[in-house]
């Protein structure tokens, strides 16, 4: 008598992300869901389907009361990119205890809670029921499709007319207060023997805090600060071979996934002391304004430290691998189903 041969039935997943395809939270979504289903899972982005399980990227309440209309039964799981210090300067001050008590309820509605960095396990630590639902994986970064080539970085420069012979300070994020916008723009007028290039437009959020006063920045001429908007991927990766060292004065970050991109391409990265960033061990910490401009100047000032913080930058940033992430997530998926 033969047995029936049978096959494991592929597992079926929704990632909902609701945001635009440039911002980085898209951006990371789209690299892992490539990897799963390399791995044998079927992921679909923001489709509508039967799926065994629903991740959710992007907890927006509209996002979640869709997912409850179409899936009631279907078990949810996310990846937290809100917090108490997130809310900050994206929603009114008013509004924050609403969203905070939405966001105990989207939690609780979670089997599995992914922590990208030991801030938010600790933040969510304070919560009852929901800290025992927790779960800390860094963020695996998708580094395939950020090509390093110098030629590409002449193109860059050459596009947004940057002088051969000026060193360059790129960051790359939303246009938002709490990023360090003005902190970033205070330090171009400061050092104006660099050129200093941010990549990234405005949040498409209408609760964005300040939203005119970042749309009159950008409008304003400055000599050696230029605003790209956002940029496709390939052109991503052109700004970074562009780049001399790349300076990330966020106040608040639920992983930092930019950072990890640029350690990818050699730069040193300046970051601020945040908690968040103690992963990152190739990071140069500064606390202030004037730290973070003498930190800039010293390593684009001297070329041993450049090399030295470039060399540690292109060692760390292979351990955040997608590929060992992803398998950790489908293990996940697995264990939930």
């Amino acid at each position: 008598m033969f047995k029936r041969m049978t096959t494991k039935k592929k597992l079926k997943v929704l990632f909902v992300v609701d945001a635009n395809k440039d911002t980085g939270i898209y951006v990371f979504a789209n690299s892992l869901a490539k990897v799963l289903r390399r791995k044998g899972v079927d992921v679909k982005i923001d489709e509508r389907g039967k799926y065994d399980l629903i991740h959710i990227q992007n907890p927006l309440p509209i996002s979640y009361l869709r997912v409850k209309k179409r899936h009631p039964f279907t078990p949810i799981v996310c990846t937290t990119n809100m917090t108490h210090s997130e809310l900050v300067g994206i929603i009114p001050k008013a509004m924050t205890p609403i969203a905070e008590n939405y966001l105990y309820l989207f939690y609780l509605a979670c089997k599995k809670i992914i922590c990208s960095s030991p801030k938010i396990m600790n933040e969510l630590s304070k919560l009852p029921v929901i800290s025992k639902r927790r779960i800390y994986l860094p963020n695996g970064v998708c580094l395939e499709d950020l090509h390093k080539d110098k030629t590409d970085g002449e193109k860059f420069r050459k596009k947004y007319k940057i002088p051969e012979d000026k060193k360059v300070v790129l960051s790359v994020a939303t246009l938002q207060k709490r990023k360090g916008i003005f902190d970033f723009v205070k330090a171009s007028k400061k050092l104006k023997n660099y050129t200093f290039v941010w990549v990234g437009g405005i949040a498409q959020l209408p609760t964005v805090h300040g939203k005119n006063e970042l749309k009159k920045l950008m409008k304003e001429k400055h000599d050696n600060l230029v605003f790209t908007g956002f940029l496709k991927r390939k052109e991503l990766g052109n700004a970074y071979a562009s780049a001399d060292v790349f300076l990330f004065p966020t106040y608040a970050e639920t992983f930092g996934l930019v950072a990890v991109e640029a350690a990818h391409f050699g730069l040193p990265v300046i970051i601020r002391d945040l908690p968040e960033f103690k992963m990152f061990k190739f990071g140069i910490k500064f606390r202030n304004q004037k730290s973070m401009e003498r930190k800039i100047k010293k390593v684009l000032e001297n070329k041993e430290k450049w090399k030295k913080y470039s060399e540690k930058s292109l060692k760390e940033a292979d351990t955040f691998s997608i590929d060992s992430y992803a398998d950790e997530m489908k293990e996940i998926y697995e264990k939930v189903i």
